[in-house]
């Protein structure tokens, strides 16, 4: 059967009316079935082209300006104190025993959690704790500090050693490692050359 293209198509409508009259309802689901297909295949195509846009490439100079957050070198925990104790604290670093919180190694710089009164120092190598003391060394189990000829090694626990040091004009460098701190919740004890004396409890 040949199928003529130039012959137009002929369309009763009264035959249209009559297939319409008897099942409108199936008609008019059958439209909205095919908007409803419609409309989810436009929303396919249209989701699928925004994902196959190249993406815009990050630049190296990008990840340099995310912000970092990092500790606060000092904190104090003054709060709820006069506001001349809080500033006679700050003022006098032996005010309340000096204790090691806490180490962090890896990274760039090994970091130490140092605890001086009501002040928590977040220190590294280099840096200065309570205005006097100078971090030397920060392995896994302690802290060395310095101060002038003093040195101090913290250890977890409360536990600390000082140790003076000798000027190098005079002999050499010499170390007397006579003297001998132990901090503890109730207080300090001292155990020098000469005396012994307790404080705080």
């Amino acid at each position: 059967m040949k199928i003529d293209l130039n012959k137009p198509i002929k369309i009763d409508l009264e035959k249209l009316k009559q297939l319409f009259r008897g099942r409108s309802r199936i008609i008019l689901v059958g439209l909205m079935l095919a908007l409803a297909v419609g409309l989810a295949v436009f929303f396919i195509f249209y989701k699928s082209r925004e994902n196959n846009q190249p993406t815009v490439p990050v630049s190296p100079g990008a990840s340099e300006k995310t912000p970092s957050v990092l500790p606060e070198i000092r904190r104090s925990d003054t709060a709820g104190q006069p506001p001349e104790t809080a500033i006679d604290q700050f003022r006098d670093p032996f005010a309340g025993p000096m204790a090691l919180k806490g180490i962090m190694r890896g990274g760039a710089e090994d970091m130490a959690i140092i605890v001086v009164g009501d002040s928590a120092f977040v220190a590294e190598k280099g840096s200065l704790v309570a205005d006097i003391w100078t971090v030397t060394e920060i392995d896994s189990t302690s802290v060395t500090l310095t101060a002038g000829e003093k040195k101090m090694k913290l250890e977890f626990g409360g536990r600390s050693k000082s140790e003076t040091v000798k000027s190098e004009s005079t002999q050499g460098v010499q170390k007397s490692e006579n003297s001998e701190t132990e901090n503890r919740a109730e207080g300090m004890v001292l155990q020098g050359d000469e005396n012994s004396a307790k404080i705080g409890q």
